[in-house]
């Protein structure tokens, strides 16, 4: 009786099994049923996967380094995943974006109590052994729920845009300390009640200059010369100003932004960490004109560099109260 390919658990099938999964590195192969289960129990080579791989055929290099211990993290996203489970989406202080397993997350209060609110800080113990790619959470503890952000609905509106702008600038397993501190120091703020349209942004600004998409605002972008503040025209498309001689042939259709609007962004542009750039917002004088020109077109500028508009913008626009 002629036996067919891979149907019985030996040695030999697996290895060779294994060989050809090696030589289709990066065409999204994967093992059949059998050898998953003995790579599973430790049969024979372990250096090759069942999962998917990236294009380089390394696990690791896709899906970041071993991860383990007690680490601060802000909830981004929480879904459900089966009976009780749950999939969250965490941007961790040290290794950034991870997606994270939380078994029973549904049922166990006693391990994940209050800790699946979008925005939550928490100190979440996770586990990621070598080649993996979701990371475990085995427990979390809340750190600090922003009462005060979720008492009010455009609290609720604006910290949702916190939160989804930097997740959609992030990329998986990649450390951002920089963006971690600003997104606290917003929430911080925000929950303080000292929160105004400068404020925001400063957030916009530093979240554009931590991943080096930041505007130019003391130089026009065409020729280069020295921006005065007068009829300046600020490009969306082009990255920064145009001057009045470049800016009726480059940018007809591109809004003119008040002087004291351009000297306030280039104020902002200028701080060095997450801390000051939310001081020099605050030295800020109120000018309802010029933070709402400003707001409108660094909005189309953000959206230019996320690819999309966010949900969490449209809702805060519906209920934040005139600039």
């Amino acid at each position: 009786m002629r036996r067919r390919w891979g149907s019985i658990p030996t040695r030999w099938c697996s290895a060779t099994m294994r060989w050809w999964a090696a030589s289709q590195r990066g065409r999204r192969k994967w093992f059949p049923r059998r050898s998953r289960r003995r790579a599973a129990r430790g049969w024979g080579s372990s250096s090759l996967s069942w999962r998917w791989r990236s294009s380089c055929g390394c696990s690791s290099c896709a899906e970041g380094q071993p991860m383990r211990g007690t680490h601060r993290a802000i909830v981004l996203k929480v879904r459900d995943y089966g009976e009780g489970h749950r999939l969250v989406d965490l941007f961790t202080e040290e290794s950034g974006l991870e997606r994270a397993f939380a078994p029973s997350g549904r049922r166990s209060q006693r391990r994940f109590a209050g800790a699946f609110d979008p925005m939550t800080l928490l100190s979440a113990t996770v586990d990621r052994p070598p080649g993996r790619g979701l990371v475990r959470l085995k427990e979390a503890r809340v750190l600090n729920g922003w009462p005060g952000i979720r008492s009010s609905l455009e609290g609720i509106a604006r910290g949702a845009y916190l939160v989804d702008l930097a997740r959609a600038l992030l990329r998986e397993a990649k450390p951002e300390p920089e963006i971690f501190a600003l997104l606290v120091a917003g929430l911080q703020r925000l929950e303080s009640g000292c929160f105004r349209a400068w404020h925001r942004l400063a957030y916009e600004l530093g979240l554009l200059a931590a991943f080096g998409a930041l505007p130019v605002f003391d130089a026009c972008v065409r020729c280069q010369r020295r921006s005065t503040g007068e009829q300046a025209r600020f490009s969306p498309a082009l990255g920064g100003l145009l001057c009045p001689r470049c800016g009726p042939r480059w940018g007809r259709h591109d809004t003119v932004l008040p002087r004291r609007g351009l000297l306030a962004a280039a104020a902002l542009a200028e701080a060095g960490s997450a801390v000051e750039v939310f001081e020099r917002a605050d030295h800020l004088p109120d000018d309802s004109a010029a933070a709402k020109a400003l707001t409108a077109a660094l909005t189309r500028f953000v959206e230019a560099q996320v690819g999309r508009r966010l949900p969490s913008l449209d809702f805060l626009t519906e209920l934040e109260e005139p600039l």
